[in-house]
C-alpha cells in the first residue's frame, strides 16, 4: 500500500460515495437492491486496498 498525498482527494471522494451507499442501503425495498449495492461497496473497498 503506497500512501501519498495525492491520494487524499480521492480517498475523501470514496468516504463519501460509501456513506452515500450506506444511506442508500438502509433504505433498499428488496434484497436485489442490497446485493447490488454490497457489490458497490466491494468495489470502492477494492480500490482502496490496491
Amino acid at each position: 500500500m503506497k500512501q501519498n498525498k495525492k491520494q487524499l482527494p480521492l480517498d475523501q471522494v470514496t468516504a463519501k460515495k460509501l456513506k452515500r451507499l450506506a444511506w442508500i442501503y438502509r433504505h433498499a425495498e428488496n434484497l436485489q437492491e442490497k446485493m447490488l449495492i454490497l457489490r458497490l461497496f466491494e468495489f470502492y473497498y477494492q480500490i482502496e486496498s490496491d
